[in-house]
């Protein structure tokens, strides 16, 4: 099956044109715009220089089991690998695995539809403009979806291994493992408990368990990547609900989403879908469906991503941009299930033929990310102003620690100007995480950390800021940014005078 794949000329014209595609969006943004990837790459880089040596994932935050792992592996491998820690490697290695996306798209499409369909699907999501976008970052979606057209692909004729990369797509996406309860939900409806099918069930069960046994014993909660992302959706974050327990904030968001999904056209939207997919899961089953398999994947994550994209439609641009990347699942298996039934309508084939009918729904999909793409370059900038706060502290740093929480600095005092990975801090371990809040443990903490240099960028930092300006504020002196809020120059000449 494999060999026959190869001797295939299509995969290589649809692999071409999708790399193309992104390598090509790839050097339009030399900048990774998404201030996401470096918060990846932070944990990948301080996971291989800390986290592996003691069996575990690391990050300055703690936010290393927030999201997927194994991404955040891959990436640390590549870096050992090659020996650089540059987010680059990992970019390109995006690029590549979205092109591979296409042949797998194409691959579903022919193994179960057609020839024609295949390549026409293949051909549409090698040209998809919100995928040749979020490709060509560095961001953990791409290896998802790879796993989970890979599960597709080989779910006939190998249950095991579908269900091993089904599995394993849970810890490259949290989202993927509500998907996946979907999914086995209707596989177990349609298939039952058959000899042949329970395969399948054991290879979930291991792709998804063996991690789940590490990150319970790292953090205590075998689902944590999932407790914490739900209660992040939930509001549990938000300045409202912090602190509150999971089940309030449960409570209290699907209180406030019933109203205003009734009361907007995208909150009915998404009514509608959830209705449409827990009636069409069921409805395969009964009617003992043969090809149900590409329609259950689609159903199961359209019912998951697309609203927690929907609600951005009334929000600012910026952040719909980003939350564009959750219709490229949806997009990549649903095509062959669009092109399949384009080609049994009748009413098309009458005026333009199969290909014809296909053809206007490729270039309908490329002209529509002509509009926003210029937007994906223009968001450089943003990182761009972070680097060059990152050039300013280089050049006042001569050694010592330098205190920062984000990550996309991070990665520029590393990469660009050399800074050790274990001269970089945060204030997420400062001493109000271990609730010492005295005033004189602060002093301690720069003291013992040797601390020379101390940014104030995001709430992280807030507890130190105001415990120093209330008690000590000649030891901070500003050095960049505006008071309350820029980098700071610690004068260890009043730090130790105080100690």
């Amino acid at each position: 099956m494999v060999i026959s794949w190869f001797k295939e000329r299509e995969w290589k014209w649809n692999f071409l044109i999708a790399f193309a595609a992104r390598f090509l969006m790839y050097l339009l943004t030399p900048v990774d715009w998404d201030s996401d990837s470096y918060h990846h790459w932070q944990i990948s880089y301080y996971t291989l220089k800390f986290g592996l040596g003691e069996g575990r994932m690391y990050d300055l935050t703690g936010s290393e089991y927030y999201w997927g792992m194994i991404p955040h592996l891959i990436q640390a491998s590549l870096m050992w690998l090659l020996r650089v820690n540059s987010i680059q490697v990992y970019r390109i290695f995006n690029v590549v695995m979205g092109s591979v996306n296409s042949i797998l798209v194409y691959r579903v499409a022919k193994s179960y539809y057609s020839l024609e369909n295949a390549r026409w699907s293949g051909l549409a999501f090698a040209l998809f403009p919100i995928s040749v976008v979020f490709d060509s970052v560095a961001m953990q979606d791409t290896i998802a979806l790879t796993m989970v057209l890979s599960s597709l692909m080989v779910m006939r004729e190998r249950y095991f291994v579908s269900g091993l990369l089904l599995g394993l797509a849970c810890y490259s996406r949290v989202e993927y493992t509500l998907v996946s309860v979907l999914i086995l939900s209707g596989f177990l409806l349609r298939e039952r408990f058959q000899t042949d099918s329970q395969p399948y069930l054991f290879g979930w069960f291991l792709g998804w368990g063996a991690p789940m046994v590490h990150i319970y014993n790292s953090t205590g909660n075998p689902i944590y990547p999932l407790y914490w992302s739900l209660y992040s959706v939930f509001g549990g974050f938000t300045s409202t609900y912090k602190g509150q327990p999971f089940v309030y904030t449960m409570y209290r968001w699907l209180s406030s989403r019933t109203y205003l999904w009734t009361a907007t056209p995208s909150g009915l939207l998404i009514i509608l879908l959830g209705v449409t997919g827990l009636f069409l899961i069921p409805w395969m089953s009964r009617m003992k469906w043969k090809r149900y398999q590409p329609m259950l994947y689609l159903a199961s994550t359209a019912m998951v991503m697309a609203p927690l994209v929907m609600p951005y439609f009334d929000s600012e641009r910026v952040h719909l941009l980003l939350m564009m990347r959750f219709f490229v699942p949806i997009t990549a298996l649903g095509l062959p299930l669009l092109f399949h039934a384009v080609a049994r309508l009748e009413g098309f084939n009458m005026f333009l033929g199969t290909s014809g009918a296909i053809r206007v729904g490729v270039i309908a999909l490329i002209l529509t990310g002509f509009v926003g793409l210029p937007e994906y370059i223009t968001l450089q900038g943003t990182v761009q102003n972070e680097d060059a706060i990152a050039d300013a502290i280089s050049e006042q740093y001569t050694g010592g620690r330098i205190v920062c929480d984000l990550p996309s600095i991070v990665y520029r005092l590393s990469n660009a100007h050399g800074v050790e990975a274990e001269d970089i801090l945060s204030n997420h371990y400062s001493p109000h995480f271990y609730s010492l809040n005295t005033s004189r443990t602060y002093l301690e903490w720069l003291s013992v950390q040797d601390v020379r240099i101390w940014t104030y960028y995001g709430e992280r930092g807030t507890p130190v800021w105001f415990v120093m300006e209330e008690n000590y504020p000649t030891v901070f002196k500003n050095i960049m940014g505006e008071p309350g809020m820029g980098v700071y120059a610690v004068d260890r000449s009043v730090l130790d005078s105080l100690l």
